[in-house]
């Protein structure tokens, strides 16, 4: 009876230990200034930046059609700002549009650097447009606010 409680005992711990890993390993990104987006084929996707966040990381999953990103900044931080996307020739990105007016201003893809215009009222947003297919799992893209 002893041994079966002792065993019974252990299998328990083996269960908690192992849901707090799984729960661990499935727990969001640790780093919150990622943007991480994953796309639906012929559905446009959306996708929000921490406003506390003055640079990071635009992940797109299965890119295909358009992803838009918005970005805003807390009131601690400035008021008017650009995004400033770096290493933003790739290959899986058709283009990339500055959509902040709501009209589309394309942004030069063959910089290492390229830069939205200034917010407008405190935001900006980016457009990306991806191939018709799905050729890669992921395209990426850092940004940084200016």
């Amino acid at each position: 009876m002893a041994t079966r409680l002792v065993f019974l005992l252990a299998v328990v711990l083996v269960v908690v230990q192992s849901s707090s890993v799984i729960r661990k390993a499935s727990s969001p990104d640790p780093d919150h200034c990622h943007v991480i987006v994953w796309g639906k084929s012929g559905t446009p996707v959306e996708g929000r930046a921490d406003p506390n966040c003055q640079n990071g990381s635009i992940y797109w999953e299965y890119p295909q059609g358009e992803m838009k990103v918005h970005f805003t900044t807390t009131a601690g931080h400035r008021s008017s700002f650009s995004v400033c996307l770096v290493n933003a020739r790739q290959t899986d990105i058709v283009n990339i549009y500055d959509y902040t007016t709501g009209m589309r201003h394309i942004m030069n893809l063959g910089e290492s650097e390229v830069c939205s215009a200034k917010s407008q009222n405190g935001e900006v947003v980016l457009l990306f447009v991806g191939p018709t297919s799905v050729d890669h799992y992921l395209a990426f893209i850092d940004y940084y606010l200016k």
